[in-house]
């Protein structure tokens, strides 16, 4: 009975043995090791990382870890090396440390191109970014396979981040139309709220990157210091102002690389304040005015 008991516990050490071996006998021997990418600029951040595809059999397996969130972002961007081939695509698959089958996505990976003819980028959207859970902390593991979409001029690249998405820069700014005001020297100041909360023309996940006040002024001889005149923003998601002075009105890219916890989401309630010292009578007007708010949003 006790050999019995000694073999029985002899074979289950070994199917476990067998099964974690196997386990890790799935993964190739060239695993790459990358690492979670916190940038939340719209330029390419370091922590993405490029490959050269040789040809239909060669899989990349990236190896990062994670679980400080309960779910992460891989963004896949692709394009040949010389620039003239049409763009190839890839078959993805997330797995965790036991070769469990976390997330998946097909034909991921067409890089965003410069259309000359409108003048914008343009990319095709729902195929460069998955969303995968990571609730338990540890190591994942992303397998990129090249898509069987018929397109075989190898080499090509494949470039991906996991983590903070890739941001698009707009191609144009969103334009907002103000009322016209006018300040005297027992009104200096003057604000007006405006909402863009259910703005279709601008992404859900659009962030303000940058933002000017236009207009024609009137009677500015009356404003004792040029240099006073304020135009400025808040969002509702904040209390403090950005200021924009004299003589540009820009915030000139200080809102470009906001960490997360500050960045400014462009669909939600705004008011708009402008503010000058005035002196002696008559009244200093701004007609005509609009403000030109510069975003970026994620590339799916």
């Amino acid at each position: 009975m006790k050999k019995l008991l000694i073999t029985v516990f002899s074979m289950l050490c070994f199917f476990l043995l067998s099964s974690i071996t196997s386990s890790a006998d799935t993964l190739p021997e060239n695993v790459i090791d990358i690492e979670r990418n916190d940038s939340t600029n719209f330029s390419t951040p370091l922590k993405s990382y490029y490959s050269v595809v040789e040809n239909e059999s060669d899989i990349k397996t990236y190896k990062i870890f994670l679980g400080q969130n309960a779910s992460e972002k891989l963004t896949l961007m692709t394009s040949d090396l010389s620039g003239t081939n049409p763009k190839k695509t890839y078959d993805v698959e997330i797995t965790d440390e036991e070769g469990t089958l976390i997330s998946a996505k097909n034909g991921m990976g067409r890089y965003p191109e410069y259309d000359p003819k409108t003048v914008s980028v343009v990319y095709t959207p729902g195929v460069s970014q998955l969303q995968f859970k990571t609730e338990t902390a540890g190591y994942y593991y992303v397998h990129v396979k090249p898509s069987n979409d018929g397109k075989t001029q190898y080499p090509y690249n494949v470039r991906i981040l996991v983590g903070e998405p890739f941001y698009l820069n707009a191609s144009k700014p969103y334009d907002v139309k103000l009322n016209s005001i006018y300040l005297t020297q027992s009104a200096s100041s003057s604000t007006q709220s405006f909402d863009l909360s259910n703005t279709s023309a601008i992404p859900a996940d659009a962030i303000l990157t940058d933002f000017t006040v236009y207009g024609t002024e009137t009677n500015r001889v009356i404003v004792s210091n040029l240099y006073g005149i304020t135009r400025s923003l808040k969002p509702n998601s904040q209390l403090s102002w950005i200021n924009t002075s004299y003589p540009f009105y820009s915030t000139n890219g200080v809102l470009w690389d906001q960490p997360k916890n500050a960045q400014i989401k462009m669909r939600q309630p705004f008011t708009f304040k402008k503010s000058a010292p005035i002196l002696g009578s008559g009244t200093y007007s701004l007609t005509n005015a609009y403000i030109s708010m510069s975003y970026k949003h994620e590339l799916k």
